[in-house]
């Protein structure tokens, strides 16, 4: 599980600072469960596939989908009300999302979801 929270964390460009802030743990707690030293607790699991999408299922035992099925479900109407409000990027994020990853899918629903809520506080 260690490597596959490692490679959650990389592959959305995060830092491990980054990363733990979101899932309420420290730096070096994250460090101690990349590292193989420590293993998380079953609240940082949950924390890990609520705030990323992640299949809880692959993150415990590497078998099935990555991404959970409603984190891309909740992806498409998020995406059009970006689109929407941001047409003159319309057309370069559906080119990005024909060859989009999963985990690719996973980190554009979380940047949409903070755009919507930076715009929400103007």
């Amino acid at each position: 599980m260690n490597e596959r929270i490692k490679a959650i964390r990389k592959k959305l460009g995060l830092s491990q600072t980054d990363f733990a802030e979101r899932i309420a743990i420290s730096r070096s707690a994250l460090a101690k469960i990349e590292s193989g030293e420590n293993r998380p607790s079953e609240r940082t699991q949950l924390l890990i596939c609520d705030k990323f999408g992640i299949n809880r299922e692959w993150l415990q035992t590497g078998q099935g989908e990555r991404l959970r099925r409603a984190a891309c479900d909740e992806l498409i109407p998020r995406l059009h009300q970006v689109l929407v409000r941001y047409p003159t990027i319309a057309n370069m994020i559906g080119q990005l999302l024909n060859v989009a990853e999963e985990s690719d899918l996973a980190r554009l629903n979380e940047l949409l979801l903070k755009i919507e809520q930076e715009n929400d506080q103007v």
